[in-house]
């Protein structure tokens, strides 16, 4: 999962879940899920994570490059727009 987001401004009241905290609740949830239905026992995510700052517009792009060419560079589609777990909202 590689999630690019934007963090709320410091001056918002309304509370907001940390994206630590929402992708252990997408990793639980979808490894149990994915334990279901398949045939062996172990380890359906990686334990580490990398989270980076993004501090321009050349680094934006390329971090999104990096996620876009994902599934291409494994193998798992010709085109980013043609892998169906993508998903974008602007």
């Amino acid at each position: 999962i590689h999630p690019l987001v934007k963090e709320e401004s410091q001056k918002s009241q309304k509370e907001y879940w940390s994206v630590s905290s929402i992708m252990h609740s997408i990793k639980g949830y979808s490894a149990k899920q994915i334990l279901k239905i398949m045939t062996h026992i172990g380890h359906v995510w990686q334990s580490e994570r990398y989270d980076r700052i993004v501090r321009n517009h050349l680094e934006l792009t390329n971090m999104w490059e990096y996620i876009r060419q994902n599934p291409v560079k494994a193998g798992l589609s010709d085109s980013p727009e043609n892998y169906p777990f993508f998903w974008q909202l602007h």
